[in-house]
Formats: C-alpha cells, sequence, structure tokens
C-alpha cells in the first residue's frame, strides 16, 4: 500500500509502552524470535523498499548479542539499538548502554548501518555516541522533543544550539495550521509541555502551566504564548544573556530524569520475590492435589 510512496519501511520493535503490551507490538515481541524473523524477511522479500527494525536490549548481554544479529540475518538494511530494556520506561528509564551496543555493533554485519539510541540529550551526545559506540548515526526521541534543536550546529551561537520556547512554539504551530490532518489538543499539548518544561516548573509560571493544562484550541494556544512572550522579554531585560552562561529557563534544553537506582534494583527485586513465591504456591497446590 505505502512502498511507493516512502524510502523505505520501519518495524519499531522498541515500543514498551503499556498499549504495545495490550496489542502484542514493540518490545512485547522481542521473545518471540520465530515470528520476528518472518515479518522481516517477508517484507525484505517482497517490498522494494528496504525494510529496517529498531529494537531494545535484554538484560542478558549473550542474548541480547543473538538477538540483535537474528534480527539482522532476516534482511534489515537498518538496524536501531535502543540499549535499554523493556523495563526501563517512565521513572525507571535510566541511562542507555553504550558498551552493549558498541558490542552489537562489532557482532552484526558490516553492511547493516546500524543507528544507537538513547541518553541524546546534548548537542555533543551526538559525536560522543558515534565515536564510542561506532555506529553510523544517532536517533532521539525525548531529547529531540525537549529540545527540537540538538541536531543543529552544536558550535551554533545560542539562539542555534537553543532557541527560545516561546518562538519554537509559534514556529510548532504554524506547522500544525499546515497538516492536511488536523492534530488533537492532546498531541499539541504534549508537545507544548515537553517544550516548555524548563519554564513551567517555576512557580512564577504556574499560571501558564495552569492555562496550557486547560487550552482546548486556538484562543488558547495564542494566549499561552503570548503570555509566556511577555515573561521572556521581561526575564532577558533583567538578566542579559551571555553566550557561556547557563541556559536561561526560556530556551530549550534537555530534561535530566533523576537516576532510579537503587529504585531500579528494588523494583526488579520485588518482582524476583513475587515470581518466587507464586512459583513456590503453584508448586504447594500441586503437591497437594497429588
Amino acid at each position: 500500500m505505502i512502498q511507493d510512496k516512502v524510502d523505505a519501511v520501519d518495524l519499531n520493535l522498541g515500543c514498551p509502552q503499556g498499549i504495545a503490551k495490550k496489542g502484542f507490538y514493540g518490545s512485547f515481541l522481542q521473545e518471540e524470535w520465530d515470528l520476528i524473523y518472518d515479518m522481516i524477511s517477508n517484507l525484505h522479500i517482497n517490498l522494494t523498499v528496504p525494510v529496517c527494525a529498531k529494537i531494545r536490549i535484554f538484560d542478558d548481554k549473550e542474548k541480547t548479542l543473538a538477538y540483535a544479529k537474528h534480527v539482522c540475518s532476516a534482511g534489515v538494511s537498518i538496524l536501531t539499538v535502543h540499549g535499554r530494556t523493556r523495563e526501563m520506561k517512565g521513572q525507571w528509564t535510566g541511562m542507555a548502554d553504550w558498551n552493549i551496543i558498541r558490542e552489537i555493533r562489532k557482532v552484526i554485519p558490516e553492511d547493516v548501518v546500524m543507528f544507537a539510541n538513547g541518553n541524546i540529550q546534548f548537542h555533543g551526545d551526538v559525536e560522543r555516541c558515534i565515536e564510542g559506540t561506532g555506529v553510523d548515526g544517532v536517533m532521539s526521541a525525548e531529547g529531540q522533543l525537549h529540545n527540537p534543536a540538538i541536531f543543529m550546529d552544536r558550535f551554533g551561537n545560542l539562539e542555534t544550539r537553543h532557541p527560545r520556547i516561546d518562538r519554537l512554539a509559534r514556529e510548532y504551530l504554524e506547522i500544525v495550521r499546515e497538516l492536511d490532518d488536523p492534530l488533537s489538543n492532546a498531541v499539541i499539548k504534549g508537545h507544548l509541555f515537553k517544550l516548555f518544561h524548563a519554564a513551567l516548573g517555576l512557580v512564577e509560571n504556574h499560571d501558564i502551566r495552569n492555562a496550557l493544562g486547560q487550552a482546548k484550541g486556538e484562543e488558547d494556544w495564542e494566549n499561552v504564548i503570548s503570555k509566556l512572550e511577555k515573561r521572556v522579554e521581561e526575564a532577558m531585560e533583567r538578566s542579559p544573556e551571555t553566550e557561556n552562561g547557563a541556559v536561561p529557563w526560556y530556551r530549550c534544553q534537555a530534561y535530566i530524569r533523576p537516576d532510579p537506582g537503587p529504585r531500579l534494583e528494588k523494583k526488579r527485586k520485588t518482582k524476583a520475590d513475587a515470581k518466587e513465591d507464586i512459583a513456590s504456591t503453584v508448586d504447594k497446590t500441586v503437591r497437594v492435589t497429588a
């Protein structure tokens, strides 16, 4: 249906969200190796455009390497590896593992293009990741949502690397208006909340946060951005910017999640203990029944 309209077809085998679990897709297919192979192979053989795939890693290194090689053997032209496990999401996200990404690059065929995903929060991360892992390029999700200029010239000026959020918001809404299919308020709101995250965390901007949360249409978006523009101008007047200073709240910047560290280990231990309790209960039930 779409092969004549696209350059490639990419299978997202890395989505960890609940909706993917419910629909049995994304990272919840990563135990179904035969099914994954059949899907990729079918596309590789029958489409006139390349097929690509994005995967997540396992806790086990050898299993991860075998999985990556298995996916490549089915016929992918580009493999994207998100260096996190399926469980690493939301408050449990933590840091992606670039070491395993480097190991995967070593074992998959040289003619397979490989992208790395994870930890791309700042302009310099792009080069650091490519140099440290040997991949051909990087993919960014959250990093780019919070700072859409992350792939701009890292040696450019402040406006290039960290544009003002009010200006970028206006540019975003202009793009939205040009779309053939209108976006829902929820989608627009979700993007703006990420774009404004540093600003909305300040007490003095909570009224803007509340207004954005209640926004339902064009007039409301305009009201929010107009208020924000005024606050930005006032802030810049009070404290003139310097090129080498900290990135102020009114400019696009990375959102750094707190390290889940011990909480993640506690979560895993709790799940392991729960499985052990269930197994023990089943075993006792079976023996009693017998």
